[in-house]
């Protein structure tokens, strides 16, 4: 039987809006959600960690976490959205293989947003407290790591000037997990 399973890869910077539209997505496409935000918050809380998880040691763990749940839904032929910043080149790379080692396919996201935006929501955050707060290391670590998508990599662009829902319909089979 084929692997008809997809792997899509959101990428942006942080507050452009991945974890909206890969939840929007997730729903459109019927797939699992693996969200690096929930795993960072529940390696925290998880006891046997007896400090915070925090840094590129707590992203190296949280990262292998992910990629360890998408291997599992992938093999058992779930198309798994990711939502992470997946900030390289190399790792939107490295989780392209491990689709195809699934026998699944991949697709990149690129969630783009201007600066003046995410600006915006990181200090409503700041207020409301929607979402764990983002230390301002780890930001400016992934604002200049961040490697924009090339069309090398066969990139699908959303940005927030976007109806989502036209989006999905214009770039999603309906209600599958079809590209």
């Amino acid at each position: 039987m084929i692997n008809s399973s997809k792997l899509y890869i959101l990428c942006g910077l942080p507050f452009a809006g991945k974890s909206y539209l890969a939840q929007k997505l997730a729903t459109y496409t019927n797939s699992q959600l693996i969200a690096f935000d929930v795993l960072w918050l529940e390696l925290e809380k998880d006891p046997r960690f007896p400090t915070p998880v925090k840094g590129a040691e707590g992203w190296i763990l949280t990262r292998q976490i992910a990629k360890e749940r998408i291997k599992v839904h992938l093999k058992n032929h779930q198309t798994v959205v990711y939502d992470d910043i997946n900030v390289g080149y190399d790792h939107r790379e490295e989780l392209k293989v491990l689709a195809e080692r699934s026998g699944a396919t991949a697709v990149v996201i690129y969630v783009k947003t201007p600066e003046v935006v995410r600006m915006a929501r990181m200090k409503q955050n700041l207020i409301e407290k929607k979402r764990h707060h983002v230390e301002s290391e780890n930001l400016h670590t992934a604002t200049a790591q961040f490697e924009e998508p090339n069309q090398a990599e066969n990139v699908i662009i959303y940005d927030n000037s976007m109806n989502v829902d036209e989006w999905l319909e214009s770039n999603f089979q309906t209600g599958s997990t079809g590209h």
